[in-house]
């Protein structure tokens, strides 16, 4: 799963960027492995919350004929994205604290000399748009799988 969700997200933010880097599993001189890769979870993540939101407008508790309408679903999409840009940055700061947890600084080492580890905010940025568009094309197919079970949003946005 690691290299699956890291080349797609490496579709969309560029690899050499520190802040793809410490998302990665990181590994020390001898190969040996300080830290596991966030892109998994990152991603199941996204997967879940797209579906979540979907299943919310389709199935329950959103599933009304006044939401059958296209401006519905447009403002599911647009929650969908705002919530998976914002989830990114959590991830972000959590790979943070754990880079400097730890022991003996040699993750911190691998980035930085400096204490605390930095990550510009254009980069952050970049990966939560990333995260974002992940989420976006979840949402995509999980519309297109959860509209036939819907009973009054059946053919939203999709007209027949």
């Amino acid at each position: 799963m690691y290299l699956f969700f890291s080349s797609i997200y490496g579709w969309f933010c560029d690899r050499s960027m520190t802040v793809y880097k410490i998302m990665e599993k990181i590994e020390n001189d001898d190969q040996e492995q300080l830290l596991s890769s966030l892109f998994p979870a990152m991603g199941w993540t996204t997967i879940a919350i797209s579906f979540a939101v979907a299943i919310g407008f389709y199935i329950w508790p959103l599933n009304h004929p006044r939401f059958k309408a296209w401006w519905a679903w447009l403002i599911m999409f647009l929650l969908n994205a705002a919530v998976n840009f914002v989830t990114a940055f959590a991830f972000i700061g959590h790979r943070e604290s754990d880079i400097e947890k730890v022991p003996d600084g040699e993750a911190l080492e691998l980035f930085t000399d400096a204490a605390h580890l930095s990550i510009p905010f254009g980069q952050q940025i970049d990966l939560a748009f990333s995260n974002m568009m992940v989420g976006v094309m979840a949402f995509l197919v999980a519309s297109l799988i959860l509209n036939w079970f819907s009973v009054n949003c059946r053919y939203s946005p999709f007209r027949s």
